[in-house]
């Protein structure tokens, strides 16, 4: 890909005079800054130009190159993504430069560096209204989301034609529609695409094969009648060393950082024969950090809910999730959107620690993408830098429920040596999920249990994609509103049914709560509206005699 030329418009004083600084992104590591003097006196009285660079937009300015005036432009190379803001010094006969001091001009050019395309998983699932729903979860530092795209394709279609749908332009989200006669019965195609503002393109398609025909004779079970269902806990929905050895890469909690929309600039022109820079891993996203390779992470997190679970296996056709390595850590489970990343690192220079780079993977180490510039870490007061390991966490946001994370952090030293950025392949140090989703679920009428004697069978129905092996507490009140008493063991697995033997001296008449409780701590109750008679006594009755009745 070939280099987007900016046109520097003036060098003179007034060119550090301007408006707030713009932004301008692009999809290419090889930048050509073009230079044009427009007051030919003070042209005769420059010695050279001077190229100044910021990584940390405007803190730090580091000269990268030099130029006599007869010279038209610099050309820069960005070694990775991210923001870079350029101020260029004029130096006259007698050496002194202009601006003198860059921290207090503003740039002449600001640019966000971004190589990697837009990380996007899609998957579809046929409804039993013979209608399709889409499911799509999209990441990326810097995205377009005007650009969002969602479309279907049919064994109607042409080969190559889409159908376009209505989506709401949102970076997760849902969208049912009916595939027609052909992909109610055949094969259809789910794709979306999302441009980020450098103009680079993620997309994924998803295959539903044709629809299997129901076995002759096989009849839908009627359900039972549902008590009620309530949220007990609702939660609202989402919509950023000297030492000669660098560090190694540190073992982390992760979960990622908000992800602001900024105003999309014009793109940049391609310059045909401008040197194209060499391909980089993907890069993108904020997190933590933890020090000895192999250590297990830890994650914690603003509010409660924390659990782990295996990795689970990607369902069959999803072309973005692949099996997860057998190094790959446990997911955590959190319901808080806010996390902080707990780490440690160890070996530590004399210089110190400075920031961190952080990687982000969607799809457990396939890809990798780096968080553009780097991310502060924070110290406890009084960090021993010269022990053995050195402690410290960082705070991230997780954007997009239902997505499996994978990160991967290099704690810089002040010297600005780090671990190098992981290869496609590499495990992530530490898989989390945000669910702030409660489960749903419907508690059904008692039935008396035919096997047991002084039994009720209590069944309910619970769905969640992150239930527990015991999710489920039963329980019985007199009063509607408690106290409550539990029915078993208190925390039951959710088999769907449970058979209660009834305690002695029971009311007649109880209220009963279903109370469901995924792994990240959300929370969701039934309970009957109205007090269910449990009194299970038959009434035995013998004859004790026969006698004329009275008159």
């Amino acid at each position: 890909m070939g280099m987007g030329p900016i046109i520097w418009t003036c060098l003179a004083l007034t060119l550090h005079q301007g408006p707030a600084v713009q932004e301008y992104f692009m999809p290419s590591r090889g930048i050509r800054l073009p230079l044009k003097v427009t007051d030919p006196k003070r042209a005769s009285e420059i010695q050279a130009f001077i190229l100044l660079v910021s990584k940390d937009k405007g803190k730090v300015w580091e000269p990268v190159d030099r130029k006599p005036p007869t010279e038209h432009e610099f050309i820069y190379r960005a070694p990775e993504d991210g923001p870079y803001w350029f101020l260029v010094q004029q130096e006259d006969r007698t050496g002194r430069t202009n601006p003198s001091n860059p921290e207090r001009v503003k740039p002449s050019m600001a640019v966000i560096v971004d190589t990697a395309p837009p990380q996007v998983k899609v998957t579809a699932e046929r409804l039993p209204t013979g209608q399709i729903r889409a499911h799509w979860t999209a990441w990326d530092a810097y995205p377009d989301l005007r650009s969002l795209r969602l479309d279907y394709h049919t064994s109607a279609l042409p080969e190559g034609q889409w159908t376009p749908l209505p989506v709401a332009l949102v970076l997760q989200g849902d969208k049912e529609f009916d595939p027609g006669k052909d992909g109610k019965a055949g094969e259809v195609r789910v794709r979306v695409q999302l441009k980020d503002q450098a103009g680079n393109v993620g997309e994924d398609v998803f295959v539903l094969h044709a629809a299997a025909a129901p076995a002759a004779g096989q009849a839908e079970q009627a359900p039972f009648s549902i008590i009620s269902t309530t949220p007990s806990n609702p939660s609202s929905q989402p919509n950023r060393l000297t030492s000669q050895q660098a560090p190694p890469r540190p073992t982390i909690e992760a979960t990622p950082g908000s992800l602001a929309v900024p105003a999309s600039p014009p793109p940049p022109t391609e310059e045909p024969n401008a040197p194209v820079p060499s391909p980089a891993p993907l890069t993108g996203l904020p997190l933590a950090v933890s020090s000895s390779v192999g250590q297990a992470p830890r994650l914690a997190q603003a509010g409660t809910g924390e659990a782990s679970v295996p990795p689970p296996i990607p369902p069959p056709g999803n072309s973005n999730l692949a099996e997860a390595p057998a190094s790959s850590p446990a997911v955590k489970i959190v319901k808080a959107r806010e996390v902080r990343i707990d780490f440690t690192v160890g070996k530590v220079g004399p210089s110190g620690l400075g920031n961190a780079d952080v990687y982000v993977t969607l799809d457990r180490g396939q890809t990798w993408k780096k968080m553009p510039g780097e991310v502060p870490i924070s110290l406890p007061p009084g960090a021993d830098l010269r022990g053995p390991e050195v402690s410290g966490s960082v705070g991230v946001q997780l954007p997009a429920e239902g997505t499996i994370y994978g990160f991967l952090v290099a704690v810089k030293s002040k010297a600005g040596l780090a671990p190098p950025p992981p290869k496609p392949g590499d495990p992530p140090q530490a898989l989390v999920e945000l669910d702030t989703t409660a489960p749903t679920g419907k508690l059904f009428k008692p039935q008396l249990d035919p096997t047991q004697p002084n039994t009720l069978l209590l069944t309910w129905e619970a769905k969640d994609r992150n239930l527990g092996d015991k999710p489920i507490t039963l329980e019985w009140a007199e009063q509607k509103d408690g106290p409550w008493n539990l029915i078993g063991e208190g925390q039951l697995p959710n088999t769907g049914q449970y058979p209660w033997r009834l305690p002695e001296r029971l009311p007649p008449r109880v209220y009963l709560r279903l109370t469901m409780r995924d792994l990240a701590g959300n929370e969701s109750r039934a309970q009957t509206d109205k007090p269910e008679l449990i009194d299970l006594s038959v009434p035995q009755t013998k004859i004790t005699g026969i006698a004329p009745a009275s008159r």
